[in-house]
C-alpha cells in the first residue's frame, strides 16, 4: 500500500536505457533461471517459449519473409476513409491534390484513388467542379495519374449501363473538363464506334452528355477542329464510319439528334455521293410468329389463323423474296 505522504525512492535509473551488447545471451540465461524458479506454476508457458526460442534460433541464420495477402480489403477501406477525409477537409483543389499525392501509395492503389475520385464526383446530387479541378492538379503533379484517369474513363464507359442519369451527367462533366484541359489524352475515344446494334441506351446518353459538355466549353468551331484534326483521326474514326451507308447514316443521325449535325458535313457528302444503297437485311421472325406459322400449317382452314398469318407472316416471306 503506497501512502501519499510517504517518501519513496523514484529509481530514476530504471528509466535510462542501457545498451546490452550480449542481449540474446543474457536473455537466455534469464529464461533458464526463471524456468527453474517457476517450473511448477508455469510449465505450459515455458514449453511453448522453448519451442518458440528454438524456432527463432533456427530462423536466425535463414531470414525468410512471408508475404501476407489481405483478403478482407482492409487497405482499400482505409484508403477510402483517408481519401474522403482529405477531400472533405480541403477547400482548395490544388492543396487537396497535393495531400492525396503525398499519401505515397503503391501503383495499384493509384488506380483505386483515381476511381474513388470519379465515384465520389458521380455520387453527388449535383455536379461539383471541385472534383474535376482535383483531377486536373493530380495529373499535373504526376503523369501517371493521367494513365489511370484514362483507364477510368474507358471503364466507366464500358459499365455505363450500371449508372443512372445523374451519375452519367456528373461523370461526363468530370471527364470533359480533363479533356479540355489536356489532362487526359483524346485517344480515350479510340475503340468507340457509333454502330446502332452495338450502342446501348446508357452508352448513347453518356456520349451525348459528353459531346454537349465539350461543345459548351469549347464552342462549335474548336470542337469540330478537334474532331477533324488529322493527328487525331485514329481516335475519332469510330464516330465517322465510312465502311457502309447504314453506319454512316446512323452517325449523322446521332450528331443531328444532339444538335451537332454540322460536324458530319463531310460524312453527309459521302452518303449522298454513294450511288449504291446498302442492302437491307431481312427481318428476323420472332418466336411468337414462328409458333403462329406452325399452327397455321397444322390448321390452314382456320379463319383467325389465316388473318394473323396474312398480317404477320406474309411480310417476312416478301422480304426474303426481295432479298
Amino acid at each position: 500500500m503506497l501512502q501519499l505522504d510517504d517518501s519513496f525512492d523514484p529509481e530514476y535509473m530504471i528509466d535510462v536505457f542501457k545498451y546490452d551488447e550480449e542481449h540474446e545471451v543474457n536473455e537466455k540465461k534469464y529464461n533458464q533461471i526463471r524456468k527453474i524458479n517457476f517450473r511448477n506454476s508455469d510449465d505450459e508457458y515455458w514449453s511453448s517459449s522453448n519451442s518458440s526460442d528454438s524456432d527463432e534460433d533456427d530462423d536466425a541464420n535463414q531470414e525468410k519473409q512471408q508475404k501476407i495477402t489481405d483478403q478482407t480489403e482492409t487497405n482499400l477501406v482505409t484508403l477510402d476513409h483517408k481519401t474522403c477525409s482529405i477531400i472533405q477537409s480541403n477547400v482548395d483543389a490544388k492543396e487537396c491534390a497535393k495531400k492525396l499525392h503525398n499519401m505515397n501509395l503503391y501503383r495499384r492503389q493509384d488506380w483505386d484513388l483515381c476511381e474513388m475520385i470519379v465515384d465520389i464526383c458521380a455520387q453527388q446530387p449535383t455536379y461539383e467542379h471541385f472534383f474535376a479541378l482535383v483531377g486536373e492538379h493530380m495529373c499535373l503533379l504526376d503523369k501517371g495519374y493521367r494513365d489511370w484517369f484514362e483507364s477510368s474513363f474507358r471503364y466507366q464507359y464500358r459499365h455505363a449501363d450500371c449508372q443512372n442519369n445523374v451519375k452519367l451527367r456528373n461523370m461526363t462533366k468530370f471527364f470533359a473538363h480533363l479533356l479540355t484541359r489536356n489532362s487526359i489524352r483524346w485517344n480515350v475515344f479510340e475503340g468507340i464506334q457509333l454502330i446502332e446494334k452495338n450502342l446501348t441506351l446508357s452508352a448513347g446518353v453518356c456520349l451525348k452528355n459528353l459531346f454537349l459538355e465539350l461543345f459548351q466549353i469549347f464552342g462549335f468551331t474548336k470542337l469540330k477542329n478537334h474532331l477533324t484534326d488529322p493527328t487525331l483521326t485514329f481516335a475519332f474514326q469510330g464516330f465517322f464510319l465510312r465502311d457502309n451507308i447504314e453506319n454512316a447514316r446512323f452517325c449523322i443521325k446521332f450528331f443531328t439528334s444532339i444538335g451537332l449535325g454540322r460536324i458530319t458535313d463531310e460524312l453527309s457528302e459521302f452518303v449522298t455521293s454513294d450511288p449504291i444503297p446498302a442492302a437491307s437485311s431481312p427481318r428476323r421472325m420472332s418466336i411468337y410468329d414462328e409458333i403462329l406459322q406452325q399452327l397455321y400449317q397444322r390448321r390452314p382452314n382456320d379463319e383467325i389463323l389465316q388473318q394473323l398469318y396474312d398480317r404477320r407472316i406474309c411480310p417476312y416471306e416478301e422480304d426474303r423474296r426481295n432479298n
